[in-house]
């Protein structure tokens, strides 16, 4: 696609936590549009996986109270977005879902889009049921736990999906 090879370059990951085992194998085959469910994005609305269907999407998994390692992954999608060819930004998206259903909400996925000047048409932000959250973490290869004192440790990957849902690249440890 046009953006895959700039996507290419930037595929990173980075931890929160102590270290985690390696995250299971992402489901082979399939897209990632067949997991159902609704969701909520930043703004209170009803949201699907496919929100961005027919484009090159990258999908991450974070929460918002994250002290480090999803801000880091926040700034740093965002600049190397800014730093791909004008076709290849008009052709992706940005897909943030929350691991935190518990305390993520419209209000607080709506704080970080305005705190990082997350554009919508480019950026969405959602958050689903605990089991979504699993299914999607499963599905991407995204292993995470909730502590005692309530923060998460997880292992960040990102993944860029093509048009149809299905994996093109993901960067993991």
């Amino acid at each position: 696609g046009a953006g895959l090879s700039s996507f290419g370059l930037w595929m990173l990951l980075v931890g929160c936590g102590p270290d985690l085992p390696d995250p299971p194998e992402p489901v082979p085959d399939g897209s990632l549009y067949e997991l159902t469910g609704s969701w909520t994005d930043q703004r209170g609305g009803n949201a699907r996986l496919d929100v961005c269907f027919l484009n090159e999407t990258v999908f991450s998994l974070i929460y918002t109270s994250c002290p480090v390692a999803c801000p880091t992954l926040i700034q740093d999608t965002r600049r190397l977005r800014s730093e791909l060819s004008e076709d290849a930004r008009e052709h992706s998206r940005v897909l943030l879902v929350s691991l935190d259903p518990d305390r993520d909400g419209p209000q607080e996925l709506g704080a970080i889009a305005t705190a990082y000047g997350l554009e919508e048409d480019a950026w969405s932000l959602i958050v689903g049921t605990p089991d979504q959250t699993r299914a999607i973490g499963a599905a991407l290869g995204v292993e995470f736990a909730k502590r005692a004192d309530g923060e998460m440790d997880h292992t960040t990957l990102i993944t860029l999906v093509d048009p149809e849902g299905v994996r093109v690249e993901t960067a993991q440890g």
